[in-house]
């Protein structure tokens, strides 16, 4: 149809043309020396005209079909996304940075499904569940959490651990006597330089951070307080002291080891891995507690969904590449395997 629109705009006139007289003396370039109106004239406005909309009309034809095209491609990928097994994965705040990792590689292995990671503190992604939120996988920074979830009716299978940490007190490098050099365990005399700190951040006017008593990291902190008030060289008194020093209490792990390093707190019980993770030794130093005082943190993990994705996404976590992952970011070897206290030490990151 356009095509024949177009060749009839550019017929020659035939028949029917009125051609009046010019006035005389006219130079009109419309008009013939004998006053006659010129055919030729007309034939080329009609040309232009009609090459204007044709041109237009080829344009329309060709931005329909983009936009066709385009639509296509949408609903293709629409498709193609609507296809993939969406794996929504509710984990702790300490393991953000590798679990980010493993999603990637996971992904990679299984391109059909689609990881959707939610970090915050475990007993809030907890309550969370408990309120209705959906999730198909819950890793913990402790048991309590797992446990609370499973007297609720809302595992679909058994936790399992699948990677510990452990405690450590890190401290704004501004007011530590550590050296940046004091890096390995032959170096140092652990017991005298931890038992140095506690009792500097015991002094009056210091600020201390620890987590809330319902979250991990605060329920791990009160565990090492109860070894500290047990132990003859430095005992309730000095727990007193660091207590009364405490000014704020955090809902995660990553907030406590925020505020020692921006120099917001002198001191404060972290993981191993987030105390590590981005600081530089002009903003903290890393003490790590005593064989004597080891307090080990278990990671659980478990389904809570009965598809197929969720227990898929615990098997790679579980697997041989999932835990070197882990073991890259500085998390540990599952409960039941041997753990080693050399790596924990004063350190600068």
């Amino acid at each position: 149809m356009a095509v024949l629109f177009i060749r009839n705009l550019f017929k020659p006139i035939e028949t029917g043309l009125e051609i009046r007289d010019a006035p005389p003396g006219s130079h009109s370039p419309f008009f013939n020396k004998n006053c006659q109106a010129t055919v030729t004239a007309g034939n080329s406005w009609r040309k232009i005209l009609a090459a204007c909309l044709g041109t237009a009309l080829l344009l329309g034809i060709v931005a329909c079909y983009s936009q066709e095209s385009r639509n296509e491609n949408g609903r293709q990928n629409d498709e193609v996304s609507a296809q993939r097994s969406t794996i929504t994965v509710f984990a702790a705040s300490s393991l953000a940075t590798a679990f980010e990792e493993i999603s990637k590689a996971y992904q990679s292995r299984n391109p059909a499904h689609k990881v959707v990671l939610n970090f915050d503190g475990s007993q809030r992604l907890r309550t969370q569940l408990e309120h209705g939120a959906t999730a198909d996988v819950f890793a913990s920074a402790d048991w309590a959490q797992m446990a609370a979830l499973r007297q609720k009716g809302l595992l679909t299978g058994n936790p399992t651990n699948f990677a510990s940490n452990r405690l450590v007190l890190m401290v704004s490098a501004s007011g530590s006597d550590i050296a940046p050099d004091q890096t390995e365990p032959p170096q140092i005399d652990l017991e005298n330089v931890f038992a140095t700190e506690l009792r500097r951040l015991a002094q009056p006017g210091m600020k201390i951070v620890l987590g809330q008593p319902e979250v991990p990291i605060g329920r791990y902190s009160e565990q090492l307080m109860k070894k500290l008030e047990g132990d003859p060289s430095l005992g309730r008194e000095l727990v007193e002291t660091i207590i009364a020093n405490v000014v704020s209490r955090e809902a995660s792990v990553r907030g406590v080891a925020q505020k020692v390093a921006l120099g917001e707190a002198d001191g404060g019980f972290t993981y191993a891995t987030d105390a590590s993770y981005g600081y530089s030794s002009q903003e903290i130093r890393v003490v790590g507690l005593p064989r004597a005082l080891l307090i080990e943190v278990m990671y659980p993990v478990a389904p809570l969904s009965t598809g197929e994705s969720a227990s898929k996404f615990i098997d790679f976590l579980l697997s041989e590449q999932g835990q070197n992952i882990l073991r890259r970011q500085g998390f540990g070897p599952p409960a039941g395997n041997e753990t080693d206290n050399s790596s924990i030490y004063v350190n600068a990151p």
